[in-house]
Parts: C-alpha cells; sequence; structure tokens
C-alpha cells in the first residue's frame, strides 16, 4: 500500500485503491495504507472515512499514522466526525497518540471544540503532550482570551520543557496576550 501512495499518491486509480487497506485485518497493512493515504494529500479526501476507521486500531502505531493522514487530508474546515474523532484520541492511552492527536486536532481550525479541547489537554500529565499543545495553541491567535488564562501557570510546570515552551507560546502571542481580567477595573473590597 505505502509503495501504491510513492507512485502516484494523487491519482484517482491509487487514492481508490488505499480504502481497502486500511481497513485490512493485518495491522501493518493498516500502517502502510495511512502512510501512503497522507501522501494524497487534499486531493485524496475521500480517504477520510477509511482513515477515520483506523483512529479506532488497536495498535498505537496504527492511530499515530492515522492522524498524521488525517492531518494531511483535512483542511482549516474539518468535517464534525473528523474532529470528533481527533478530539477523542487527546484521551488516549499512549502519549505518543496524544502528543499526534494535538497536531491532528490543531491543523482542524480555530472553532470552539478544536480550542476548547487543546486547552484541555494542557492538562494532561505527560509533558510532551503539554508541550506540544502549547506550541499549537500558540499557532492560533484567535485563542489567545481563552488559552492565555491556561498557559500562564504552566510557566511554572514541573517540566522545563514545558515552562520554556509556555513562555515561547504567550511570547507568540504578542499583545493578543492580554487577557480580560487584566484590562477590568480593580476594586478594593
Amino acid at each position: 500500500a505505502e509503495s501504491l501512495g510513492k507512485i502516484a499518491p494523487k491519482d484517482k486509480q491509487v487514492i481508490a485503491a488505499l480504502k481497502e487497506p486500511l481497513l485490512d485485518s493485518e495491522s501493518i497493512v493498516r500502517l502502510r495504507a495511512a502512510g501512503a493515504a497522507k501522501l494524497g494529500g487534499s486531493d485524496a479526501a475521500e480517504l477520510i472515512p477509511a482513515v477515520l476507521e483506523v483512529l479506532g486500531d488497536v495498535e498505537a502505531t496504527v492511530r499515530q499514522e492515522g492522524l498524521r493522514a488525517l492531518q494531511a487530508l483535512v483542511t482549516e474546515q474539518a468535517g464534525d466526525e473528523a474532529i470528533e474523532a481527533a478530539i477523542e484520541l487527546l484521551k488516549d492511552k499512549n502519549p505518543e497518540v496524544r502528543v499526534e492527536a494535538v497536531a491532528t486536532v490543531g491543523k482542524m481550525g480555530a472553532g470552539a471544540p478544536v480550542i476548547n479541547a487543546l486547552v484541555a489537554a494542557l492538562l494532561d500529565e505527560h509533558p510532551p503532550v503539554r508541550s506540544r499543545t502549547l506550541e499549537v495553541l500558540a499557532q492560533k491567535s484567535s485563542a489567545a482570551e481563552v488559552a492565555v488564562p491556561a498557559m500562564i501557570p504552566l510557566c511554572a510546570d514541573k517540566s522545563q520543557e514545558v515552562r520554556v515552551r509556555a513562555v515561547e507560546s504567550l511570547a507568540a502571542f504578542g499583545p493578543k496576550a492580554k487577557i480580560r481580567s487584566l484590562d477590568a477595573p480593580q476594586f478594593d473590597v
């Protein structure tokens, strides 16, 4: 399946031929088919339903590759089903899958479900997930009002990687990093 993708990933016959391997009974075939599917980019959007099936795979490596394929196949206006499937994997038992899910969700626009899911991922127990989430949120300037208050505590995270990424991410927001509560009048009670 992967060699099919390398020959002509955007060819309609090749794209059609990848549907069956994405649902194969052998995990290695599903893994390679997901890898090939991502080479088709948005021209291979018809593979999204089969890729969504791969996201439920028992093998973590297959789920990860399925997420990578989904990143390549979807646009910022991803369908609700794709968004929901990627968001669900933010709760996967495997932290490497969750890191890939953060990247995938980040490619799916800046709507409330996406931003809220990413902000929730800042609380993940694994530093690489928190770090990747900070990086992704920093690329969504429209998320500043919601994201910044959740990002600030990560400047004191126990992980050096997360602290550095939190500082970089807050700086990336620039003036948009102002949060409403700082702009509101303060009263002594």
